[in-house]
C-alpha cells in the first residue's frame, strides 16, 4: 500500500512530528530496508543533488533500491534520471550521456549554468554541483566487494563498511575559457554526505547554505575516500569498488546497455540484430587472467622463437664461416698434399737411385770377387807352365828348337802387338771420333739447356719486377741471366751458380714472403680499422644528429622559457603595479634578462630556475595580498549576506505559508490531535463525522463584526471543531469513543437541550444556518437530509438559553457568552471557519495579505541583493585575480618549460658525450689507421704496387711462390747446365787423352812393326838352321808351354786390369751409395715434415671431403690420403705446375674467408670473433671455439630453445588450451546454458500481452571459415566436454584447431603489423561469436515464432516495446552476472511502460523483481502499485513553468501489515 508523508504521520512514534521532514522519511526508509524481500549486496540508498538544475540540495530515499519518479512534462525526472544514471555512475559529461533521446544539444553547461535558450530558463554566473549515489551493504554474510573494505568487514568495523557514496561535483564558472571542471570521487569509509560529510557550509547569513568549493572539498575528503584524476580513473574504480569488475570494457558494456535501455523512444530505433548483439556480448567472456595465461605463455613462445631467430641468425652466420674455412682447410690440405706427394716421389726418386746404386755396387763386388777367384787359378796355372818350361829349356838338345822357338815367339809376339797395335789404333781413332760426336751432342745440350733458362730467366725479371716488386731479385736475376747467357762449354772454370737462386730459394725470399704477409695483414687490418671508421663515422654523424636535435629542442625550450618569462612578466606587471610590488617584479626580471650566448646550458638552466623562484616569491606575495583583500571583501559581503539570507528565509517562510495556503481547499482551523484520531477512529467504522463549522453557516445579512464574535465565541468554549454524528449513529460512536478515551471529541445535543429547557435564543437562531455546501461533498450528499436535520438540532440546542446550569450556552447580542461558570467576550472581527464561503473568503484573504508581505520582503529583498552582487562582484573580482596569479605560473607554462628545459639540458649533454666518445672513438681508430697506414707505407716504400690493397699482395705473393717454384726448375737447369759443362770437360779430357793415345799407339805402331820385320827375318834364318836339327817335338811341346804361359799372362793382365777398374768402380759405387743415402735422409726427413704437416691440417678443421683422406692418415696410409685429394700423381715433373694451381686455390680461399668474416662479423659480436693470419677463426667469447664448435654449441642452444618451445607450446596447446582455456569455454557455455533455461523459465511463468517470451542460443547453420575463431568454433561439441574425456584424435582435433587459430592470427598479424595480438587472441577465445540468438515468443494457446525486424514491425506497440524489453533486460542480467557477489543491478528507464497496461506493467514489474533488478523509472503515472515487491520510493516530481524552483514529494509502497507491525509493535 502506497504511504504519503502525511498519513505516515500516523504512523510515527509520539514525538516524531517533532523531527525534520527528511529526519521522518530517513527512519521510514530505514524501517523499509530492514523489510525481507530486497536485493542483497549493494542496494541504491539515496541520491544526492546539490545545486544540480532547479535543485538547491535534494535528496532521495531509495528503500530497496527501487526508485519511482512520476510528474508532468518538465518537473525533472529526466534531469534527476540522468544525474543518477549514467552520470554519477560513470562520471561520462558527454552531451549524448545527459539527453535521454541521445542527442547531443544539452550540456553539462546549462544543469549547472543554466542557459536562456531552454524552456526552463535560468542563470547562475558561478555554481559548484554536487551529484552522488549512495549505496548500502545489506548482506550480514558475506563481505562487501573491495579487497580493503572486505578486509575492514572481516576485522569487524561493519558500520565503516555499510555505507559506499559515488559522485561527481562539477565547478561552473560562466567568465572563464574552461566553463566546466569536473571533480570525480568515491567515499570508501563508510561516511555518509549530510551526516559526517558535508556539500554545503554555512554562510552566516540567517542560516543560508553554499557549496564547497573543489579544493576545500577535496580537504574534506582526505582519508575518507578516492579523488579521481579523470573520468577513466572514475570508471576503474566504480567498476572495482562497486561492481568487482575486474576489466572496465565488462563496466564500459554495461553502461552502453544501460544508456539503450534509458531511452523512451526504444522501439523507434532499436532492431532485433542490435538486441541479439546485445545478448551476445552480456554473456559472460573468458576471464582476462585466463587469456593471459595463453598471451604470456605466446609471448613467450615468441621471446624463445625470436631468441631461436637470433641464435639461428648467428647459427647461419657460422656455418657459412664453416663453409669458408672448410674451403681454406681443404685448399690448406689439398697444398699440403702436394708438397707431401713431391717429397715422397722425391724420396721415392732418391730410393729408387739409392736402391740401383746398392744393386750396382752388389753386382761389381760380386764380378770383383768372380776375378779374384780367376786370377789365383789363372797364376797357379802359369807358375805350373813356367816349371815345365824351366825344365824344357834345361836341355841342350833343344836350344836351337829353344832359339828358334824364341825368335818364332818374338815374331808371334810383335805381330800379335802389332795386330794389337792396330787395334789399339782403331780404337784410338774410334774413341776420338766418339768422344768428338760426344761432346757435340753435350754443347748441343748444353745449348737447349741455356735457351731455356735464359727465356725463363727474362720471365723471371719480369715477374720479379712487375708482379712481385723485388728489384733485388730482378736484379740478381738480370745477373743471372748474363752469366747464363755468357756460359759456353769451353770456358775454363766451372760457373758458379747464381746470386740469384740462393736469393730466391734461400732465407732472402722467405723474408719477402712473411713481409709481404705482414703487409697483406697490415692491408687487412687497415681494411678491418676502415670499415669501424666507416661504422664509427656513421655512428658519429647519428650522434651528431642527435645532439643537434638534443640541441634544437634545448633551443626551442628555452625560446618557450623566454617566451613564458616574457609572458608572466607582462601577464604581472598590472597586478604587482596595482599591489605596489612592481620592484620585485623588476628584481625577477633581471635575474631572466640576464643572458648570453656564451652561457652554457647547465648555466641556462640554473639562470632559470633562479628566475622561477623570484617568480614563485612575487607571487607568493602578490597571492597574500590578495588573500588579504579578499579577507576584507568576505567580511563585507559576510554582513550582506547575513542580510539577505535574513530576507530570504522570511521570504521563504512567507513562499511555504502562501504555498501551504494555496495547496489547502479552504481555510481550516488549528485542530486537536484527539478530534482529528477520533474523526479517524469513526470514519474505520463507517461512522462519518463532521467538525461544527463545516455544518454551519452565517446568515447572509449578518455584519462581519457579529459573525466574528459568534465564531471567536464557539472557538473559546472549544465547540467550533467539536465532531457532530447524526443521531441515529451517536450510540455507536460514543462506545467507539468510548472505548479510546476520546468522548469529549462529539457534540452531546441531548446535554445542550434537555426537556423543560428554556426559550431559545432568538439572535443565534437568527445568525445561524445550516450550510447548503454540504450538497455538493460526495460524503454528505447521500445523507444530506439527516444532516441538515442534525444542524437544525445543533442551532437549537446551542440557541436555547435559561437560569439552570443545565442549559450553560447563552449568547446575548452585545457578544457577552457564558459558560457554566466561565463567562467571556467575543471582540469584533470577521469570521475565518463558520461556512464554506466564509473560509474561502478568508483563505483568499490570507493569500492577498501574504501576497503583499511577500512582495515587500522581496524589494528589500533586491536591494540587499544588488548590494550583494555588487559586493560579490568585488569579492569575484579579487578572487579572479587571486585566481589569475595563482593560474599565471601554470598557465605560463614556465614550470613545464622548466622541466622540459632541464629535460633538454640533461638529453644535450648525454648526447653531447655520446658524442664526444664517439669522435674520441673515430679519431683513436683513424690513428691507429694512420699508425697502420704509416708501417705499410714503410713496408712498400718504392714499390707503389704494394700499397693498393690486399688483393695486389695476394698477387705478390702468387708471384713469389711462382718465383720461387720457378727458381728451383732454373737451379734443377743450372745444375744440369753444370753436369752438361762438367762432362763436356770430361768428354774433352778423354778426347785429348784417345788424341794422344793415338799419337803414341801410331809410333809403338810403327816400332812394333819394325821389330816384327828384324825378328821375321831372325826367325827365317832359324828355320833354316832348325831344319837340320831333330827337335821338332821338344820345340813343339815347349813352344805349347809357352804359349800357354803366355795366355796365362794376358789373361792376369786382363782379369788384374778388370780387377782395378771394378775396384774403381765400387770406390765410385760406394761414395755415391753414401751421397744418395744422406740425400734420402734429408728427403726423408722433408717427407716426414711434410707429412706431419699434412696429417696436421687433415686433422685441424673437420671437412666432409677430407675425412676418407683422414682415416686413411690415421692408418699411416698417407700416400693414399694424398692422392684421394690429389688423384694418382707419379710424375714429379707434374707437381710443380700442380702446386701453382693449388696456391692459387688457396689464396682465394683465404680472401674468401675473409671476405666472410667481414660479412658475418656483425651476427656474431656477441661471441668474439677473431681471424688470425692463418685464416683461424677463434671466438674469445665461446673458450676460443671454433666455427665448428660454435656451430655444434649454437646447434645445441637452437635444440635446447625449440624444446623449451616446444614445452612452452606443449604446455600452450595441452595444460593452456586443452585444460584452462577448453575447460573456461566449456563452463562458459554451460553457464550461458544454464541461464538461458533459467530465464525461459522466469519467463514462461510470465506471459505479457497474452504471449510467452523466451530466448534461444545456437550455433549458426555453417560457420564463416575467414573469421577468427571458426575453427574453433565447428569443435564447440568437443569443448563441452571435459578434458580427461576426450580421446586421443579429439585432443588432436582441438590441438590442430588451436594451432591453426593462432597460426591465422600470426599471418594477420604479419599482414597488418598495428593489429593488437592480445585482442585477436582474445576474439579467438570468444565463444560468444560461435552462437546467436533468437527471440521466441508463444501466443496462448496459439503458436511458437520466432521474432524478426518483419514480424516486429506488424505487432502492436506495446507488443514491440516487450519484445525488446525481454530480451534486453536479460541481457542486462547476464551482465550483471559476470559481477562481483553483492553488485547492484541497476536499470534506468525513462517514460517506462508508457504504452503499456497495468497488468502487463505488473508481470514486467514482477520479472525484474525475480532478477533483483534496482531501477530508476521515470513517468507521468508511474508506481509500484500492485506489484510484490517488499518496498519502493516514489516521488511526485513538482516544477511549475517558469518557477526556478524545483522540488519533489515523497511516497513509498509497502506492505501495509509489515509495515504497521515495524511501526506499532505489539499491535498498538
Amino acid at each position: 500500500m502506497q504511504r504519503t508523508f502525511d498519513s505516515m504521520a500516523e504512523y510515527l512514534p509520539d514525538g516524531a512530528h517533532a523531527r525534520t521532514c527528511n529526519s521522518q522519511i530517513t527512519n521510514f526508509v530505514e524501517m523499509l530496508q530492514a523489510l525481507d524481500g530486497g536485493p542483497t549486496g549493494y542496494r541504491l540508498r539515496r541520491i544526492i543533488l546539490t545545486n544540480f538544475w532547479l535543485y538547491g540540495q535534494q535528496e532521495f530515499e531509495i528503500p530497496h533500491g527501487r526508485l519511482f519518479l512520476a510528474g508532468e512534462n518538465a518537473s525533472g525526472k529526466s534531469t534527476v534520471l540522468t544525474a543518477a544514471l549514467p552520470l554519477a555512475l560513470d562520471g561520462d559529461l558527454r552531451p549524448n550521456r545527459l539527453d535521454t533521446f541521445g542527442g547531443r544539444e544539452r550540456r553539462i553547461e546549462y544543469y549547472v549554468l543554466g542557459g536562456a535558450d531552454s524552456a526552463t530558463p535560468f542563470s547562475h554566473e558561478r555554481r559548484t554541483a554536487y551529484i552522488a549515489l549512495e549505496f548500502e551493504w545489506c548482506d550480514p554474510d558475506h563481505p562487501p566487494i573491495a579487497p580493503e573494505i572486505s578486509q575492514r568487514w572481516e576485522n569487524g568495523e561493519r558500520e565503516k563498511t555499510r555505507f559506499l557514496t559515488i559522485g561527481v561535483s562539477i565547478a561552473g564558472n560562466a567568465n572563464t575559457t574552461e566553463r566546466i571542471r569536473p571533480l570525480r570521487f568515491l567515499i570508501t569509509d563508510g561516511s555518509r554526505l549530510g551526516y559526517e560529510l558535508d556539500t554545503l557550509y554555512e554562510t552566516g547569513s540567517r542560516h543560508e547554505k553554499r557549496a564547497y568549493d573543489h579544493q576545500r572539498f577535496k580537504q574534506i575528503l582526505e582519508g575518507h575516500g578516492i579523488v579521481c584524476d579523470s573520468q577513466a580513473d572514475y570508471e576503474r574504480q566504480v567498476a572495482r569498488y562497486l561492481f568487482g569488475y575486474q576489466e572496465v570494457k565488462d563496466f564500459g558494456a554495461l553502461i552502453n546497455l544501460l544508456l539503450i535501455l534509458r531511452r523512451p523512444n526504444l522501439s523507434t530505433e532499436l532492431n532485433f540484430s542490435r538486441v541479439h548483439e546485445y545478448l551476445k556480448m552480456s554473456l559472460r567472456k573468458i576471464p582476462a587472467e585466463t587469456t593471459g595465461h595463453v598471451i604470456g605463455t605466446i609471448e613467450r613462445i615468441d621471446g624463445i622463437q625470436h631468441e631461436i631467430e637470433q641464435i639461428q641468425e648467428a647459427y647461419n652466420a657460422a656455418q657459412r664461416l664453416h663453409l669458408a674455412r672448410q674451403q681454406l682447410a681443404l685448399a690448406q690440405s689439398q697444398l699440403a698434399a702436394c708438397d707431401y706427394l713431391s717429397a715422397y716421389l722425391a724420396e721415392n726418386t732418391v730410393e729408387a737411385r739409392s736402391t740401383r746404386q746398392r744393386r750396382d755396387l752388389t753386382v761389381a763386388e760380386r764380378d770383383q770377387a768372380t776375378i779374384e777367384a780367376s786370377i789365383e787359378a789363372l797364376q797357379t796355372e802359369a807358375y805350373q807352365v813356367d816349371g815345365q818350361i824351366s825344365a824344357l829349356q834345361v836341355n841342350e838338345g833343344l836350344q836351337i828348337a829353344t832359339q828358334l822357338g824364341a825368335v818364332r815367339e818374338r815374331l808371334q809376339e810383335v805381330e800379335a802387338q802389332l795386330r794389337l797395335q792396330e787395334q789399339s789404333l782403331r780404337s784410338a781413332l774410334q774413341t776420338v771420333e766418339t768422344s768428338t760426336e760426344s761432346l757435340q751432342r753435350q754443347s748441343q745440350r748444353f745449348g737447349a739447356v741455356q735457351t731455356a733458362s735464359v727465356t725463363q730467366l727474362r720471365g723471371l725479371v719480369t715477374i720479379a719486377r712487375t708482379e712481385a716488386f723485388w728489384e733485388m731479385a730482378a736484379f740478381q736475376l738480370e745477373e743471372a741471366l748474363s752469366q747464363v747467357d755468357a756460359l759456353t762449354v769451353d770456358v775454363g772454370a766451372l760457373p758458379e751458380t747464381p746470386l740469384a737462386f740462393f736469393t730466391l730459394l734461400g732465407e732472402p725470399a722467405q723474408e719477402r714472403v712473411n713481409q709481404l704477409k705482414q703487409i697483406e695483414s697490415l692491408h687487412q687490418q687497415c681494411e678491418k680499422l676502415d670499415a669501424q671508421i666507416q661504422y664509427m663515422r656513421n655512428l658519429e654523424a647519428a650522434r651528431f644528429q642527435e645532439l643537434d636535435e638534443a640541441r634544437q629542442q634545448f633551443q626551442s625550450a628555452q625560446d618557450r622559457i623566454d617566451d613564458a618569462l616574457y609572458m608572466l612578466a607582462q601577464t604581472l606587471d598590472p597586478l604587482a603595479t596595482r599591489t605596489g610590488l612592481s620592484s620585485l617584479l623588476g628584481d625577477a626580471q633581471s635575474t631572466s634578462d640576464d643572458s648570453s650566448d656564451e652561457l652554457s646550458p647547465s648555466m641556462i638552466v640554473d639562470q632559470v630556475a633562479t628566475a622561477l623562484q623570484s617568480y614563485r616569491q612575487l607571487i607568493e606575495q602578490l597571492e597574500q595580498s590578495f588573500v588579504q583583500q579578499a579577507k576584507m571583501a568576505q567580511d563585507a559581503l559576510h554582513d550582506l549576506q547575513i542580510s539577505v539570507g535574513g530576507k530570504g528565509q522570511e521570504i521563504k517562510e512567507i513562499s511555504t505559508l502562501y504555498e501551504q495556503k494555496l495547496a489547502e481547499p479552504e481555510y481550516v482551523p488549528a485542530r486537536t490531535e484527539r478530534r482529528i484520531a477520533a474523526r479517524a477512529q469513526l470514519s474505520a467504522q463507517g461512522i462519518v463525522s463532521l467538525p461544527l463549522y463545516e455544518l454551519l453557516d452565517f446568515a447572509p445579512d449578518l455584519e462581519a463584526g457579529q459573525t466574528g464574535r459568534i465564531e471567536q465565541m464557539l472557538t473559546d468554549s472549544g465547540l467550533l471543531d467539536a465532531l457532530v454524528v447524526p443521531a441515529r449513529q451517536c450510540e455507536q460512536a460514543d462506545l467507539i469513543l468510548a472505548q479510546s478515551d476520546l468522548s469529549d471529541c462529539r457534540l452531546q445535543l441531548g446535554a445542550l437541550a434537555p426537556e423543560g429547557a428554556a426559550s431559545t435564543s432568538p439572535s443565534l437562531l437568527r445568525h445561524l444556518r445550516f450550510d447548503e455546501a454540504l450538497r455538493e461533498r460526495q460524503d454528505t450528499l447521500a445523507d444530506f437530509a439527516t444532516w441538515q436535520e442534525t444542524a437544525r438540532d445543533v442551532l437549537v440546542a446551542l440557541a436555547r438559553s435559561g437560569n439552570d446550569a443545565a442549559f450553560p450556552y447563552q449568547m446575548q447580542e452585545q457578544g457577552l457568552w457564558n459558560h457554566g461558570l466561565l463567562t467571556g467576550h467575543a471582540g469584533s472581527g470577521q469570521a475565518h471557519y463558520i461556512g464554506k464561503a466564509t473560509r474561502l473568503r478568508a483563505r483568499d484573504e490570507a493569500l492577498r495579505l501574504l501576497s503583499e508581505q511577500k512582495n515587500r520582503l522581496e524589494q528589500e529583498l533586491a536591494a540587499l541583493t544588488s548590494q550583494l552582487d555588487h559586493q560579490e562582484h568585488l569579492l569575484a573580482d579579487v578572487r579572479e585575480q587571486q585566481m589569475n596569479v595563482r593560474l599565471v605560473l601554470p598557465q605560463s607554462g614556465l614550470a613545464d618549460s622548466f622541466v622540459s628545459l632541464s629535460q633538454s639540458r640533461t638529453v644535450l649533454e648525454k648526447n653531447r658525450d655520446k658524442y664526444q666518445k664517439a669522435r674520441q672513438q673515430t679519431q683513436e681508430l683513424r690513428q691507429q689507421y694512420n699508425m697502420q697506414r704509416a708501417q705499410l707505407e714503410r713496408l712498400v716504400e718504392g714499390h707503389d704496387g704494394l700499397g693498393r690493397g690486399g688483393e695486389q699482395i695476394q698477387q705478390t705473393l702468387l708471384a713469389m711462390v711462382q718465383l720461387q717454384n720457378q727458381a728451383r726448375t732454373l737451379q734443377s737447369q743450372f745444375v744440369q747446365l753444370q753436369q752438361i759443362w762438367e762432362e763436356c770437360g770430361r768428354i774433352r779430357a778423354a778426347a785429348m787423352r784417345a788424341h794422344e793415345n793415338e799419337q803414341n799407339v801410331a809410333g809403338l805402331y810403327d816400332r812394333i812393326q819394325m821389330q816384327a820385320v828384324q825378328i821375321r827375318a831372325e826367325f827365317t834364318e832359324l828355320q833354316h838352321v832348325a831344319e837340320s836339327s831333330n827337335v821338332e817335338e821338344l820345340t813343339t811341346r815347349l813352344y805349347h808351354l809357352r804359349e800357354r804361359n803366355g795366355v796365362l799372362t794376358k789373361e792376369l793382365e786382363t782379369q788384374r786390369l778388370t780387377h782395378a777398374r771394378l775396384d774403381e768402380r765400387i770406390q765410385n759405387l760406394r761414395t755415391l751409395l753414401t751421397e744418395t743415402e744422406e740425400q734420402l735422409g734429408v728427403v726423408q726427413q722433408e717427407r716426414m715434415r711434410r707429412q706431419h704437416d699434412f696429417a696436421t691440417l687433415l686433422a685441424a678443421y673437420p671437412v666432409e671431403q677430407l675425412q676418407e683422406a683422414y682415416l686413411a692418415a690415421q692408418q699411416e696410409n698417407y700416400l693414399r690420403a694424398g692422392q684421394l685429394l690429389l688423384g694418382e700423381m707419379t710424375r714429379e715433373s707434374d707437381m710443380v705446375a700442380r702446386r701453382e694451381l693449388l696456391e692459387h686455390v688457396y689464396r682465394e680461399a683465404y680472401n674468401a674467408l675473409v671476405r666472410a668474416f667481414n660479412h658475418e662479423q656483425p651476427f656474431l659480436l656477441e661471441y668474439g670473433p677473431d681471424l688470425d693470419d692463418q685464416g683461424q677463426i677463434s671466438f674469445l667469447n665461446e673458450n676460443r671455439s671454433r666455427p665448428v664448435e660454435l656451430l655444434e654449441l649454437l646447434g645445441e642452444r637452437i635444440e635446447i630453445h625449440r624444446t623449451l618451445l616446444g614445452a612452452e607450446e606443449r604446455q600452450l596447446f595441452e595444460d593452456f588450451l586443452l585444460q584452462e582455456i577448453a575447460e573456461a569455454i566449456r563452463t562458459q557455455i554451460l553457464e550461458a546454458e544454464e541461464w538461458v533455461q533459467e530465464i525461459n523459465h522466469v519467463l514462461s511463468r510470465l506471459p505479457m500481452i497474452g504471449e510467452h517470451y523466451s530466448l534461444q542460443w545456437k550455433p549458426p547453420a555453417e560457420y564463416d571459415m575467414t573469421k577468427l575463431g571458426s575453427h574453433l568454433a565447428q569443435h564447440y561439441r568437443l569443448l563441452r566436454k571435459p578434458a580427461q574425456a576426450l580421446t586421443s584424435e579429439e585432443t588432436e582435433t582441438l590441438m590442430s584447431a588451436f594451432r591453426r587459430e593462432i597460426e591465422a592470427v600470426r599471418l594477420r598479424q604479419q599482414d597488418s603489423p598495428d593489429m593488437n595480438f592480445i585482442e585477436a587472441l582474445e576474439q579467438v577465445f570468444d565463444y560468444r561469436e560461435w552462437f546467436h540468438f533468437d527471440v521466441w515468443v508463444t501466443q496462448v494457446g496459439g503458436q511458437r515464432q520466432r521474432l524478426t525486424d518483419r514480424i516486429a514491425g506488424t505487432r502492436s506497440g506495446a507488443e514491440q516495446l516487450f519484445a525488446l524489453y525481454v530480451p534486453l533486460f536479460a541481457a542486462l542480467g547476464a551482465l550483471y552476472r559476470n559481477a562481483a557477489h553483492g553488485a547492484p543491478r541497476l536499470l534506468a528507464l525513462d517514460e517506462a511502460f508508457d504504452k503499456v497496461s497495468a497488468a502487463n506493467t505488473q508481470r514486467i514489474m514482477e520479472f525484474l523483481i525475480s532478477q533483483d533488478f534496482q531501477w530508476i523509472m521515470t513517468g507521468p503515472q508511474v508506481s509500484g502499485s500492485g506489484s510484490k515487491m517488499a518496498a519502493s520510493g516514489r516521488y511526485l516530481m513538482i516544477h511549475e513553468k517558469g518557477s526556478p524552483v524545483a522540488t519533489a514529494s515523497a511516497s513509498f509502497w509497502s506492505d501495509q501489515q509489515t509495515v504497521t507491525s515495524m511501526l506499532h509493535p505489539g499491535g498498538k
